[in-house]
C-alpha cells in the first residue's frame, strides 16, 4: 500500500482545450507513481470538459507527506512560482538559525553564572577545536545535499538514494576519525592553544564527554543535508526547535542544578549537548524513515569508496573554503593584536561579529535554498529555472540585510552600547558596524550566490575566491592600513568592507557567466 497521501487543491483541466471542468459525479480515482518527480504520486479524474461536455480523464497532482494527514504540500521546486518556492525553503532554515543562536547564547549565559571566567574560557576554546573538527562532517554534507537535490530534481529516486546511503556511511566513519584527536590528543591540542591549569583541565574534560555522542552527532547532521537535498527545509527545523528546547532545560538543570539537582557545571552542559545530540539522531532517523528515500536507512549495502570520492570532491573545496576563512579571521585578530589598544579593538571586533550575526541568518537561509533550488532544477533540465532560482534568492536575502544594514549604520553607537559601557570601545564598535553595513550587499551576492553554486556540485571557485580577497586582498591590506599606514582598528574594518564586496562581485560574475551549469556530479 502507498503512503496515504492528502490532496492537493487545483482546478481540473480538460488537456484538448484548456478550459476548466468539473469532476463528474462517482467518478473512480487510480493512484499510481509520478516518476518524473521524486516522491510525487498523480491520479487520473473524469471530468466533463467545459467546452464539448464529453467526459475525459485529467491527470491532477497528489503529494507524498510519508507518514501523515492532512499536512501542507511540500515546496514545489522544479515547478511553479520561484518566488514562492524560494521562500518556502528559506523560512525554516533562518527559524533554525534563529533558534540556534538563541540557545547559544542561553547556554553561554548558564555558563557565564557559574561564576568562574575558567568555565567560560574553556568552552570557547573546545568550540575552536570542535569547529575545525566539525568542518569535515560538513564537507560531507555539502556533498551529500548537491547529489540528493541532482538526483531528485532528475527523478532518480534510486541514484539520490544511494548517495544519502552512502554519505550516511561516510559519516560514521568521518566520526570515528574525528574521535581519535579529541579523545588521545585534546590535552596537547588544548595545550598548543594556550590552555593551562584550570582551563586546561575543564576543556579537556568537556571534549571528552561530548566526543562520545560523535557516532550520532555527524550522521544527523547529514540527515539533515538530506532532507534540503529532498527540498525539505522544514523537517530540520521541527527537529531541531525540539532539540534546542530540550537543550535548554537541560542546560539550566544541569549547569546550574536548581532546587534538587545537582550543580555539574561544564560537566552538565556536555551531558546536556549529548543528551539532545541522541534526541536529534533518534528523531532524524524517525523523520527519515517516513521520507522518500528511506531506503538509505538499510546499510545492507557495503560502503562505496567511488562514492566517497564522488561525495568529498563536491565536500572537501567547501571544507577548504571554511578553513581558509577560518584561519583568516585567526590572522586578522593577530593583526589588531599588535596595535596599542589592542583589547578594545578585540573586543569591538567580537561585539561588531555578534551582532553582524543578524544579518547572517538571512543569507544563510537563503544560501540553503539556493542550494536546493539550483541543484533539483539542474537535475530537472531546467538551467535557465536554476539560474533565475539563485537570483531570486539574492533579491529576497537583500530584503532582508538591507534593512538590517541601515540599522548598523545609523544606530551603530546605540547598538554598541548594549553590549558595553567602556567609551572607546563603543566607538570602535560603532564604526565596525558602519564600514560593514556598507558591505551587506556583499556578503547578500556572495553567500547566497556560493550556495547556488554548491546546489551545482561547483565549490573549487567559491574556495579560490575565498583564497584570493581573504588571504591576498584582506589580510595584507589589513597588516597595510592598520599597522604600517597608522589608521589603527578603523582602517581593519574597512579592509573587511572591501573584500566582502570584491567577493560579492566575483562570486556574482561567475554566477552570471554559466558555466556551472553544465557542471557534472
Amino acid at each position: 500500500m502507498w503512503p496515504r497521501p492528502h490532496l492537493q487543491p487545483i482546478i481540473p483541466m480538460c488537456k484538448s482545450c484548456a478550459i476548466s471542468a468539473k469532476p463528474v459525479q462517482n467518478s473512480h480515482f487510480k493512484i499510481m507513481l509520478f516518476n518524473q518527480h521524486l516522491g510525487t504520486f498523480f491520479f487520473k479524474e473524469k471530468i466533463r470538459c467545459g467546452m464539448d461536455s464529453t467526459e475525459k480523464y485529467v491527470e491532477s497532482e497528489l503529494i507524498e507527506k510519508p507518514g501523515t494527514e492532512a499536512e501542507e504540500p511540500v515546496v514545489s521546486i522544479t515547478k511553479g512560482n520561484i518566488r514562492k518556492a524560494v521562500w518556502g525553503l528559506a523560512w525554516p532554515v533562518l527559524v533554525t538559525n534563529i533558534l540556534m543562536t538563541i540557545t547559544g547564547l542561553m547556554n553561554a549565559a548558564f555558563v557565564g553564572r557559574l561564576g568562574y571566567r575558567e568555565a567560560m574560557a574553556a568552552v570557547g576554546l573546545s568550540e575552536q577545536i570542535l569547529m575545525v573538527i566539525f568542518s569535515v562532517v560538513m564537507s560531507v554534507a555539502v556533498g551529500t545535499t548537491a547529489l540528493v537535490a541532482r538526483f531528485t530534481g532528475a527523478g532518480e529516486r534510486q541514484q539520490a538514494e544511494e548517495a544519502a546511503r552512502q554519505s550516511l556511511w561516510l559519516s560514521l566513519c568521518a566520526a570515528a576519525v574525528a574521535m581519535v584527536p579529541l579523545i588521545g590528543l585534546a590535552v596537547p591540542l588544548l595545550r598548543i592553544m594556550g590552555a593551562s591549569g584550570l582551563t586546561l583541565g575543564l576543556s579537556s574534560t568537556y571534549l571528552r564527554i561530548v566526543t562520545v555522542t560523535m557516532p550520532l552527532f555527524f550522521p544527523m547532521i547529514v540527515m539533515g543535508a538530506i532532507f534540503r537535498g529532498l527540498g525539505d527545509t522544514r523537517t530540520p527545523m521541527r527537529i531541531m526547535a525540539w532539540l534546542n528546547v530540550l537543550a535548554v532545560a537541560l542546560d539550566y538543570v544541569l549547569i546550574l542544578g536548581p532546587g534538587p539537582f545537582p550543580r555539574l557545571g561544564l560537566v552538565g552542559a556536555a551531558i546536556s549537548s549529548n543528551i539532545a545530540r541522541i534526541f536529534g539522531f533518534t528523531a532524524s532517523v524517525w523523520y527519515l524513515a517516513r521520507s522518500p528515500l528511506k531506503g538509505c536507512l538499510r546499510l545492507n549495502v557495503a560502503p562505496s569508496w567511488s562514492w566517497f570520492r564522488r561525495i568529498l570532491a563536491i565536500g572537501i573545496p567547501s571544507a577548504f573554503q571554511a578553513f581558509l576563512r577560518t584561519g583568516g579571521s585567526m590572522v586578522f585578530v593577530g593583526i589588531l593584536g599588535r596595535l596599542p589598544d589592542s583589547s578594545a579593538a578585540i573586543a569591538a571586533l567580537t561585539i561588531g561579529l555578534r551582532t553582524e550575526a543578524v544579518s547572517f541568518m538571512p543569507g544563510l537561509a537563503f544560501s540553503a535554498a539556493a542550494t536546493s533550488m539550483v541543484g533539483q532544477n539542474l537535475g530537472a533540465k531546467q538551467p535557465k529555472r536554476a539560474e533565475s532560482s539563485g537570483w531570486q534568492c539574492v533579491r529576497q536575502a537583500l530584503a532582508f540585510m538591507l534593512p538590517i544594514a541601515c540599522a548598523y549604520f545609523f544606530l551603530g553607537p546605540h547598538i554598541a552600547a548594549i553590549f558595553t559601557s567602556d567609551p572607546k570601545v563603543v566607538d570602535l564598535t560603532a564604526s565596525y558596524l558602519r564600514a560593514n553595513a556598507l558591505g551587506q550587499p556583499g556578503l547578500a551576492f556572495g553567500m547566497v550566490l556560493s550556495g547556488a553554486l554548491q546546489g551545482a556540485g561547483e565549490t573549487q571557485i567559491p574556495a579560490w575566491v575565498t583564497l584570493i580577497t581573504m588571504w591576498g586582498v584582506r589580510l595584507p591590506a589589513a597588516h597595510l592600513v592598520t599597522l604600517i599606514l597608522g589608521y589603527g582598528a578603523v582602517g581593519a574594518w574597512w579592509t573587511m568592507t572591501a573584500s566582502s564586496l570584491l567577493y560579492g562581485a566575483i562570486i556574482a560574475a561567475v554566477y552570471k557567466r554559466g558555466k556551472w551549469k553544465t557542471k557534472e556530479v
